[in-house]
């Protein structure tokens, strides 16, 4: 899964930027972010048989290679769907109400064209469903399950979604395990001993 977001649509913290290229002489210095419609294309090119993309205008690209499973992908976004609807109209449940209530590993992005709102999600568990996001070249924002992927696309400038989290473009993350505790970003160092990202 690859959902790419123009900058403006959503607003990443802060802290995923790295520091500004060029990298240093190293030669296990990653290379430089990629335009998003190379990172798309090489998305594509990975499992071109399978693999399907769809643009929303400028605003959004959603890229899938769909997993062999027992549901088909009908009834995967069937399932998708009411969690979606459930999310987007709340009734009386606030959206960290409801992940908190869903059982098992998850991660997911959701883009709703009419309104342009993102929300992205990653259960709580530490070991679960793999989700990363980070910053293309021009400053979209990249989220995706696959981790080669992100490292060869973002540069130095990705990260994990965090466990137990959601993203709202309208909210920013927030926990939604604890929703009114303060978040902070830790820095991270790499081998290099340099900043990288929080």
């Amino acid at each position: 899964m690859l959902a790419i977001f123009q900058k403006g649509v959503v607003n990443p913290p802060q802290e995923l930027n790295s520091p500004a290229y060029p990298p240093s002489s190293s030669s296990s210095s990653p290379r430089p972010p990629k335009l998003p419609h190379q990172i798309v294309d090489e998305f594509l090119s990975s499992n071109p048989s399978d693999s399907f993309s769809i643009k929303f205008r400028d605003n959004a690209l959603l890229a899938c290679v769909p997993r062999r499973s027992s549901l088909g992908a009908h009834q995967r976004f069937v399932l998708a769907s009411p969690a979606y609807l459930t999310l987007r109209d709340r009734g009386p449940y606030p959206a960290h109400k409801v992940l908190k209530d869903l059982e098992g590993e998850f991660g997911f992005v959701l883009y709703d064209s009419k309104s342009g709102r993102v929300f992205a999600a990653r259960g709580a568990g530490e070991e679960g469903v793999g989700l990363y996001w980070g910053i293309a070249a021009d400053g979209s924002v990249v989220i995706t399950d696959i981790l080669d992927g992100m490292k060869g696309s973002c540069g130095k400038s990705f990260a994990q979604f965090p466990a137990g989290f959601m993203f709202e473009s309208e909210e920013g993350l927030t926990s939604f395990e604890h929703p009114w505790s303060e978040i902070r970003a830790m820095p991270r160092i790499d081998s290099e001993g340099s900043h990288v990202r929080s």
